[in-house]
């Protein structure tokens, strides 16, 4: 799944299908992998990683900047 706007015929058609079915998507190489719910640990443990060197962390700063910034307008 390249285009997110076909999650819903995506789903659809792989909740139809009897038996296993396994749905394939391009994401975002710097999206922290993090629940929809982050707790005060949860963040903090998260931002120490990044202080510790974590490959990539200016993009992944970036990636999360931007998603609040999307969250708030």
């Amino acid at each position: 799944m390249e285009d997110p706007r076909k999650v819903d015929e995506v789903y659809q058609e792989a909740f139809a299908y009897l038996g296993p079915a396994v749905v394939e998507a391009v994401v975002d190489p710097n999206e922290p992998a993090m629940p929809g719910h982050v707790t005060m640990e949860q963040a903090w443990n998260f931002a120490k990683s990044l202080v510790r060197g974590e490959k990539d962390r200016t993009k992944i700063i970036k990636t999360v900047l931007e998603n609040k910034v999307r969250e708030v307008v």
